[in-house]
């Protein structure tokens, strides 16, 4: 295990991972163009040796969009969920850090009453 891996991106820029970040990995060969990357959240930085090769590994919990849930295409695009599954996936095969945000709903009505908009969600003081 390790604390922080350093990861340069396809432009150029370097960007250091570390548990707890979000990332977005590179979708497969096989799929269409149209499917979006995958987001997920590191648990922790490992390597890991594989027929005589050092693999640099994250072990991660994947994030899915709501149009993969029940609420199907009626979800908010933004939106990401949160699943148990997880898994190790090589360091190469990450697109670039993103920035996801845990906003919760503390007044549902005011939330509903605000459709769901950034007003509702903040608090008042």
């Amino acid at each position: 295990f390790y604390e922080k891996a350093v990861l340069e991106n396809s432009n150029g820029e370097f960007q250091e991972i570390t548990s707890g970040d979000h990332l977005l990995i590179r979708k497969d060969k096989e799929d269409h163009r149209s499917v979006p990357s995958y987001p997920c959240r590191v648990i922790f930085l490992l390597t890991m040796d594989h027929e005589g090769q050092t693999l640099d590994l994250a072990h991660i919990h994947w994030f899915i969009r709501g149009e993969n849930t029940v609420l199907g295409r009626t979800g908010d695009n933004k939106e990401l969920f949160l699943v148990p599954q997880c898994e190790n996936i090589p360091l190469s095969d990450v697109s670039k850090v993103i920035d996801i945000q845990h906003r919760p709903v503390i007044h549902v009505d005011s939330w509903r009453a605000e459709g769901g908009t950034d007003l509702a969600l903040i608090e008042d003081t």
